[in-house]
């Protein structure tokens, strides 16, 4: 349940920082900026472990991968310097 929160939490983060990029001009005083990087980094620091969870579960097929993809693009390049 703390992930569905945390991810509801940085959604709307990212919806009210999307939406202020207009000609509107808030001034946000200093403990109120300082709350807002508190709560921030506090949600952040929840989601990380469940995040570094998830890239250590891809990482293999993701090596794996990239591993193909320069093997491929390799055995193309000496196809073309035989073929000449």
């Amino acid at each position: 349940m703390s992930l569905l929160r945390s991810l509801c939490f940085l959604t709307m983060l990212s919806c009210f920082i999307c939406n202020s990029c207009g000609e509107r001009r808030v001034h946000i005083d200093r403990d109120t900026r300082r709350m807002i990087d508190t709560l921030a980094a506090r949600e952040i620091n929840t989601l990380r472990p469940e995040m570094d969870s998830l890239c250590r579960m891809q990482m293999d097929s993701l090596i794996a991968t990239l591993r193909d993809s320069v093997l491929s693009a390799r055995r193309e390049e000496m196809r073309k310097l035989l073929g000449r």
